[in-house]
């Protein structure tokens, strides 16, 4: 878990049962990693993924952030693995960070006094702008848990 995200209040229960929504929506097991927030936080990614995970880090991880690596490979899954990368619909973890490295920011409008923050909150639907097109949740899903919702 990154050092500046927060659980949202019992997101662990979505986490679980996102996960057994992953499983029971794909028998044969085929979806590669599960998104429930922002950046590397929150990626719920297949055991026998990681030893695969770790090597890419490694010969990787002086050229680009982690997350947008991963995030990166992971939205073309489907494409080149046949294996689904699911974005679970809410938002789990608040990031409390004042910066991000994908340029979300939280602060105060000098104008008006007011708290803003440009990441989403606990429970919003995973859109952010620093993000690639398969990371973050489609219009098109509103009415199911995870995105692609084409095979529910």
């Amino acid at each position: 878990m990154e050092d500046d995200f927060e659980w949202c209040p019992g997101s662990l229960l979505h986490v679980m049962n996102a996960i057994q929504l992953a499983e029971t929506r794909n028998q044969d097991k085929s979806w590669l990693a599960l998104r429930t927030s922002i950046g590397l936080n929150g990626i719920v990614v297949r055991c026998e993924e990681l030893s695969t995970l770790i090597a890419v880090g490694e010969l990787k991880r002086d050229s680009t952030p982690l997350d947008s690596l991963y995030g990166g490979l992971w939205s073309n899954a489907e494409e080149l693995l046949g294996r689904e990368y699911l974005i679970y619909r809410h938002n789990l973890f608040s990031h409390i960070g004042q910066i991000s490295a994908k340029g979300g920011e939280h602060g105060v409008n000098p104008g008006t006094g007011a708290l803003y923050t440009t990441t989403p909150q606990c429970f919003d639907l995973i859109r952010y702008v620093g993000l690639f097109l398969g990371e973050y949740f489609q219009d098109e899903c509103l009415q199911h848990p995870f995105t692609p919702c084409h095979k529910m």
